[in-house]
This record gives C-alpha cells, structure tokens and sequence, in this order.
C-alpha cells in the first residue's frame, strides 16, 4: 500500500468547478429579462450600506464599460442591467471563473427614498449608487 499526500487545493478547484456547473445549470433554466428579454449571464454581487441621510449600493461589475450599464426605477424597484463582452475568444480559454453576457440585478427600493435625487458614479469596476431618503418635512418628494 502506498501512501498519497492530501492536496487540498486541488480538492477546493474541484468544488469550484462543480459550484460553477450548479451556477450554469440555474443560470441556463432562469427566465430571460423582463428588461431586455435576454438570458441572464451573470448577477453582479451588491453591497447596500444605509446611513441616515441615504441608501448607498455598491455594484461589482468589473470588465464593463460605463456606457455598457443602464439604471432605472420602475415603482419602488431599482433596476441595473447591462452586458458584459468577454476581451478573448472563449473556446480557447483553459480556465474561465468571470461570468459574461447580459446581466441583471433587481432591488427593491424602502418607499422614503427620493427617486428624482438619485447619483450614479462608475470607478475601478465598481458602480456606486446613492439614492436619497425623504426628509421628513418634504411630502412631495415620496412616490
């Protein structure tokens, strides 16, 4: 009987390959966009952070190009879709982990927000959105 060495990394890159073959699986029965009507590629990861005067979302949608992205609010729900083009051809790809094509992220806005106050700022791959809340004196400005 002859003794093996345990490779754990070699065991963590075969669970990677099965959860992104589980990811494709979903991905591929998931309905197209409502927005565009395009399989959905990919769903970027967001971080909200909250502060008193306002809600702040970052998006991670590295690779994309500004112009590439569109932002709006359909009732309480903020939409960022966009699409993301792969720079190589992939068939000759020996190892591909980012996610390419249409993507979509729906977020549902809290009703105290300002919908017409909303900034967008695009740096490093990163999309940052701060959408306002409501002062409490300002009535007009809630949906």
């Amino acid at each position: 009987m002859s003794i093996v060495p345990w490779e754990p990394w070699k065991e963590l890159e075969e669970l990677r390959r099965q959860t992104d073959r589980m990811w494709d699986v979903f991905l591929s029965k998931l309905r197209a966009s409502e927005t565009s009507g395009e399989p959905i590629g990919f769903v970027p990861d967001v971080d909200i952070v909250e502060t008193s005067q306002d809600l702040r979302i970052l998006v991670s949608v590295p690779g994309v190009l500004e112009e590439d992205i569109e932002i709006s609010v359909v009732g309480n729900t903020l939409i960022i879709h966009g699409q993301r083009e792969s720079p190589y051809d992939s068939r000759r790809s020996r190892l591909r982990e980012w996610r390419y094509g249409f993507f979509e992220r729906r977020l549902r806005l809290p009703s105290d927000i300002d919908k017409n106050k909303i900034r967008v700022g695009y740096d490093a791959g990163v999309l940052t959105i701060v959408v306002p809340k409501c002062d409490s004196q300002t009535e007009e400005a809630r949906p």
